[in-house]
């Protein structure tokens, strides 16, 4: 299966914890932003980052695009097996996830 999803549409999820996390900064979105620990830095982030991604939507410079699909899986240590069907008995393809390594 195939679907479009515009830059637009996707804005409010590029604006969360995971890239405060991506600058080691530990807290949760909105809250971190009044963080005493890390002080104006996650706003002057957070600025930087809606600036950025304002560009990115009103000068249409990105074109979103996704393949999505939804398989039968399930957890090997670190790894995530697909299966073709639920009888999970032909393996369709493995993911590879490791943890962050400090």
């Amino acid at each position: 299966m195939q679907g479009v999803a515009t830059s637009a549409a996707s804005a409010p999820w590029e604006t969360g914890s995971p890239n405060f996390h991506a600058w080691e900064m530990r807290g949760v979105y909105p809250k971190i932003l009044t963080h005493a620990l890390h002080g104006e830095e996650p706003i002057k982030l957070f600025a930087d980052a809606q600036r950025i991604l304002e560009d990115l939507i009103q000068n249409d410079r990105v074109h979103a695009r996704a393949v999505w699909g939804v398989w039968p899986a399930s957890s090997t240590g670190e790894d995530v097996p697909l299966f073709t069907d639920d009888t999970r008995t032909e393996l369709l393809r493995t993911f590879h996830f490791l943890r962050q390594q400090k």
